[in-house]
């Protein structure tokens, strides 16, 4: 019985550590957590032109294993996934190019 209590107590502990989430506005003031604005501003011939805006990004403290790490989320829900490597939020955009 005070062994099914202790893993409870435990992962409540845990969920409640690694769940939490701050966002992070690289705007003068606060904003509201907003994925990444991607916006064409030219487009003709000779080239394309676009406009990423970053309002913030979402950190996330992560216990694994006894130590803390840091998530970080653009709210793109894309990131890189190489093993061993970084976990890195990223932009990805479909961007038709016409025939000549």
């Amino acid at each position: 019985m005070h062994y099914r209590l202790f893993h409870v107590v435990v992962m409540v502990t845990v969920l409640s550590v690694s769940g939490r989430s701050e966002w992070v506005s690289l705007r003068n003031g606060t904003s509201q957590p907003t994925p990444p604005l991607v916006t064409v501003l030219q487009d003709d011939p000779s080239g394309t032109l676009l406009k990423v805006e970053v309002s913030g990004f979402e950190v996330r403290q992560i216990l694994s294993e006894g130590k803390s790490y840091q998530s970080i989320d653009l709210l793109t829900e894309i990131a890189t996934s190489l093993v061993g490597s970084p976990q890195v939020p990223y932009l990805a955009q479909m961007l038709a190019i016409p025939d000549r």
